[in-house]
Parts: structure tokens; sequence; C-alpha cells
């Protein structure tokens, strides 16, 4: 009698971990939101499923459509540091679409958000934060960002040389040497 069963729902559970499984994002947030998105489990798959889509987009370059899923994925924060993950990932969303404005405020919105400190991405949303702001050139903001990425960073940071001489860079431009 499907589709017209009383157990409808579960069955498009079942479907959704199937998705899941297979990595077909589409399919698993389509059965998902057949389901319903009644309780906070299937709302916390949702956002799951929807950040793991963006992900993917972002891998293969399509910034647009990413940006669209980590929004999506946020409109049921059932886990609130993942939805402030995608802040970051929205910041580098933008930052690689070239609106460094955008991304500034979504890496600030991020470092402000919940969960942020003990992300793995903490400390380079100071380093992007810094390279929007340099873009933007607005180097005394690029200064202090550069610089608590500095402070935060391991010596094995590849990034750390770098940001280092962004600094340099900076004060080059602003006159102070």
């Amino acid at each position: 009698d499907y589709p017209n069963t009383d157990k409808r729902a579960k069955i498009q559970e079942y479907l959704a971990n199937i998705y899941i499984t297979t990595k077909d994002y589409d399919k698993a947030l389509k059965s998902i939101k057949e389901a319903g998105l009644n309780s906070p489990n299937m709302r916390a798959a949702y956002q799951k499923v929807a950040f793991f889509r963006a992900t993917e987009m972002f891998n293969a370059l399509q910034y647009e459509g990413a940006l669209a899923k980590y929004a999506e994925m946020q409109k049921y924060p059932e886990d609130k540091a993942l939805a402030n993950l995608g802040n970051y990932w929205m910041g580098e969303c933008y930052y690689r679409l070239l609106k460094f404005e955008e991304a500034q405020k979504k890496y600030l919105e991020f470092r402000t958000g919940f969960g942020a400190a003990i992300q793995k991405v903490h400390n380079r949303s100071y380093y992007n934060s810094a390279y929007s702001n340099f873009k933007l050139f607005q180097f005394e903001d690029a200064i202090l960002d550069f610089k608590k990425f500095v402070k935060f960073s391991s010596v094995e940071d590849i990034r750390l040389p770098d940001a280092l001489l962004r600094i340099g860079d900076s004060y080059l431009l602003l006159a102070k040497y």
C-alpha cells in the first residue's frame, strides 16, 4: 500500500538512512523531509545531512550551492556547534567568491558563536579573516587578525610564515615601519 501506508514516515526514515550510507545526500534530505521534521532526531538528521551536502558542494567548488545548503542546515539548529560551524564554511565560500565583506561577517559570527573555540578551524578563521581585511585594504584589522593567528599557531603550521610576512606587508602599506 506504499505510498499511502500509515507507516510512510518510518519508511522514509529507513530510506534516508540508506541514502546517507551511500552518500546520496540530496535523496536523503528529500526522504527526511517526507518523513517529517517533527522530532528533534529528524531535525538533527536533516541538519547533519545538509551540512554534509554543503561540504560536498564546497569541495566540488560549487560555492553558491554550498552557501544555500549551509544556510538551510542552520534552519534546524539541533546541534548548535554544527550550526555555528556552518558560519565558518559560509565565510570560506564568500572568500572564494571574492565577497570579502560577507566573508568577514561570517568569520566573526563563527568566532563569537556557540562552540567556536573548540573547533579545529577556530584559529584558521583569524588567518582567513585577516586575508579578507588585507584584500579590503583594511590593514590595521588585518594586522590584528594575523597577530591573533600567529599567537595561537604552532610552529609547524604552514601558514605561519605567510602570516608573519603579511603582518610586515600591512605595516609597510600603512607606512608604520
